[in-house]
């Protein structure tokens, strides 16, 4: 095939997807999402001065919350990718795995998004504070910046060349 005659929006919003869905997943699991007060906060712990102690259940009520929709989100886009590489590998299966992705992955989106800014809410409006945000919460939302991205591409249709199909996005 021509390089020129080829669909981008595939791969390109496949590479999205997957690398959206490492930054998220790395997001989560990152000890430090802020900095506040000379401790160090994550979703899963506390750390001072290297030492690290996990959180007590309780006490804090919204990282219950929080914890749940970003599982969830992350239970969601785990489909959606486990979808795509079903894709991948079965070309016969693609189009059921193809609008279950879709959905699966939206659905990660929207709850992944809410968990993350029922954060910032309830860190900076809740209790009148600015802290510090840390690499947990930029990974965790750059993750979800690319994976909706992944999304938008793949609604734009096939794109069969860059100067047409990216003429929607030039001012």
């Amino acid at each position: 095939m021509i390089l020129a005659q080829q669909d981008f929006t595939y791969p390109a919003s496949s590479l999205l997807l997957l690398s959206g869905y490492f930054l998220y997943f790395t997001g989560i699991v990152w000890p430090a999402w802020r900095a506040e007060m000379g401790y160090v906060y994550g979703l899963w712990v506390r750390c001072d001065r290297g030492v690290c102690i996990q959180y007590v259940t309780g006490f804090n009520h919204y990282l219950v919350l929080v914890r749940g929709a970003m599982m969830l989100g992350l239970l969601f886009l785990t489909g959606a990718v486990i979808c795509l590489l079903t894709e991948m590998s079965l070309k016969r299966w693609m189009r059921r795995s193809s609008r279950r992705r879709k959905h699966l992955a939206r659905l990660g989106q929207i709850i992944a998004a809410l968990g993350l800014g029922f954060y910032g809410y309830r860190t900076v409006f809740i209790n009148h504070r600015y802290p510090v945000f840390l690499w947990g919460v930029a990974f965790t939302g750059i993750g979800m910046i690319l994976c909706q991205l992944s999304s938008i591409l793949r609604a734009m249709g096939p794109i069969k060349s860059w100067g047409r199909g990216l003429c929607c996005m030039a001012p």
